[in-house]
């Protein structure tokens, strides 16, 4: 009887677990079409600044517009920031995202409509496909796999969340495997640019960045890892 009732209490955890993915999936889809749209009217705003070579009216209107709805999809961002917080890799990543968000909002009220705002709101872009698809690979696997028997047993997360029960800690890993190839391409490109006697300040700015985000990036999978690690109880 008590191996019954083990076996319906796993069951109901993985469907629990599943429904979350399920309804972060979603979100994070709503975000990434409403950001595409963002990002080419964006697009079309940078050629029509520098083909007129200033921002006249019509322009300012359209900067105007696409900041609102920038604000729109940060309004987003904040709704299932709640949801995430024991979820320490999503955590960060819908963080990073808020925080370009305002950049973009910044930048289009200032009207500075220049590569550095495209720059920006591609790697929002960037950013939520590589959380969807980490989260599309784990719904495609068992949740009976190592790491997530690992979430279910201690809690998941720091301790669980009274919001629902967190996603399982291989979606974490794989979403910083993605920020790892990432982080390989961008150093790649920059490399093959890269003269030390010559590198210009967007290069010096890019290096750091990278910086930032490498070491940002080994530290969340030593915490995750070494979460899942933890007996149980502990």
């Amino acid at each position: 009887a008590l191996a019954d009732l083990e076996a319906l209490a796993r069951q109901s955890q993985e469907e629990a677990m599943r429904r979350t993915l399920t309804h972060i999936h979603d979100d994070l889809e709503a975000m990434l079409a409403a950001q595409r749209a963002v990002n080419a009217g964006i697009d079309k705003l940078h050629t029509a600044v520098t083909e007129l070579g200033r921002v006249g009216r019509t322009e300012a209107r359209e900067a105007s517009k696409l900041s609102r709805e920038q604000g729109e999809i940060r309004e987003m961002v904040a709704g299932v920031l709640p949801d995430l917080e024991k979820v320490v890799v999503y955590d960060w990543a819908m963080k990073r995202v808020a925080r370009w968000m305002d950049d973009s909002r910044t930048r289009l009220d200032a009207r500075e409509i220049d590569e550095e705002l495209r720059t920006t709101t591609d790697r929002i872009a960037r950013e939520l496909e590589k959380l969807i698809a980490a989260v599309v690979e784990t719904q495609s696997l068992p949740m009976s796999t190592e790491f997530a028997e690992a979430d279910m047993e201690n809690g998941g997360g720091d301790g669980g969340s009274a919001s629902g029960p967190p996603i399982p800690t291989v979606a974490e890993l794989l979403v910083l495997k993605g920020m790892q190839v990432d982080i390989n391409e961008r150093t790649r490109s920059l490399d093959e640019a890269f003269d030390p006697q010559s590198a210009t300040e967007t290069q010096l700015r890019q290096l750091s960045v990278i910086g930032e985000d490498q070491a940002e990036v080994r530290r969340l999978t030593e915490l995750v890892t070494s979460r899942a690690q933890q007996p149980q109880g502990k």
